[in-house]
């Protein structure tokens, strides 16, 4: 729920680590781990200096015996998430798909049917003239079915080939050498067709090239390009971004692309928001943190980090019923408390009027930041279920959190 893996991570050898919130196993991703939380439920949760997204798994439910097995009498489990509006999401980020043109068909296998009927046909005729003029139009019918089969073949055959051409290889001379016996309109497609598989091709060589350069010898239309190189931006920000952390080298390749593709500004403005909150991330991971004022007295020997609004938030099943042997239980947050959230060096404190909660900082195990959902879950020695807080400053909340919780080590 919180994260979901993107298709396409290779997973390599399973490694065994100890935590501070016990025995996992990680399947090759940097940082990712396989658990089980308080409710029973596996998860994968990785990332870097100490904070994790996490995607759910499922729940693993043993029979009463005890004996380890699966008791197939019980009823699956399903949730559904359900966005109260309580949380601050920081995603807004929003795709769009982009329409590529049908690939050509011209072989309709009506016409090859057509054509052996009248040759059929033909046979039963007595007039010589109407039998050679029926057997004519058969065999036109069947040569022309034949020849736009073979054209189609080709067709598929140079898309094949040049979706799989390294980025050294995207030059006019063997584009021109493809596309020779085609027509303009069917170059233009296979074109349209070409160029996502080029630019992520670009991706995955680290060698990106003007978009303007292969423009000016590949037919597509300047708004399809731009579609297209959109798209592809997107898909490697989220990429990046999918460990919830964003290093220096990554900003950079980022910025190399918005370059190289020349990608309209205006078109990815949430992605930029996004990558400024990653960027002050980073800072508060390897610069010191300064120290603020609070807006309450600090004890002896307490240094004030972050004050800022949020919420204390529960989740909860709001719903539930059973369908085919199924119970599907809807769950989402609910209001717990709402007011000034501060970190110190000594606690995580949640105020809301006169009445306040405090937490020791030396008892944090594990922060999971949810950047779609928008809440970091805080998990403490002493408590069997996670504190869930949303702020609408939760990048820096969770950066400076996990800070101080180091520092405490």
């Amino acid at each position: 729920m919180p994260f979901y893996l993107r298709k396409g991570l290779n997973f390599g050898p399973l490694r065994v680590n100890l935590s501070k919130s016990g025995l996992g196993f990680s399947a090759g991703v940097k940082g990712a781990r396989i658990g089980i939380n308080s409710q029973g439920r596996s998860y994968v949760h990785g990332g870097r200096h100490g904070l994790y997204y996490r995607k759910q798994l499922g729940r693993i439910r043993a029979n009463d015996s005890g004996k380890g097995d699966f008791s197939r009498n019980q009823l699956e489990t399903e949730d559904i998430f359900t966005d109260t509006g309580l949380s601050f999401p920081q995603l807004a980020v929003k795709k769009e798909s982009v329409q590529l043109p049908t690939i050509p068909t011209n072989s309709h296998i009506k016409i090859l049917y057509a054509g052996i009927g009248l040759i059929f046909i033909a046979l039963f005729i007595k007039l010589i003239w109407v039998k050679v003029l029926l057997g004519l139009l058969g065999v036109a019918f069947i040569f022309y079915h034949l020849r736009s089969k073979k054209t189609e073949k080709k067709f598929h055959n140079a898309l094949l080939s040049s979706t799989q051409w390294e980025t050294s290889e995207m030059n006019a001379e063997r584009w021109n050498k493809t596309i020779e016996n085609m027509n303009p309109a069917q170059a233009m497609v296979l074109g349209t067709h070409v160029l996502p598989a080029w630019l992520e091709k670009q991706v995955q060589e680290g060698i990106i090239l003007d978009i303007n350069q292969i423009k000016s010898f590949v037919p597509i239309d300047p708004e399809a390009a731009t579609a297209i190189a959109v798209d592809t931006y997107r898909d490697v920000v989220e990429q990046l971004l999918s460990d919830h952390q964003l290093s220096e080298a990554e900003e950079a390749f980022i910025k190399l692309l918005e370059d190289k593709w020349h990608i309209p500004q205006d078109d990815i403005q949430e992605e930029q928001k996004l990558i400024k909150r990653f960027q002050r991330l980073r800072e508060i991971q390897f610069q010191e943190l300064p120290e603020i004022t609070f807006s309450r007295d600090l004890v002896r020997g307490e240094k004030a980090y972050f004050e800022g609004d949020g919420r204390l938030l529960n989740l909860r099943v709001l719903n539930s019923w059973q369908q085919d042997r199924v119970r599907y239980r809807e769950i989402g947050y609910v209001l717990d408390m709402e007011g000034w959230v501060r970190v110190s060096n000594r606690v995580l404190e949640i105020q809301e009027g006169r009445n306040s909660r405090s937490y020791p900082i030396r008892q944090i195990q594990d922060i999971y930041l949810s950047v779609e959902e928008g809440v970091i879950e805080v998990y403490l020695s002493n408590r069997k279920n996670p504190l869930i807080i949303s702020s609408p400053e939760l990048f820096e909340l969770a950066g400076i959190l996990n800070r101080v919780s180091e520092m405490d080590d």
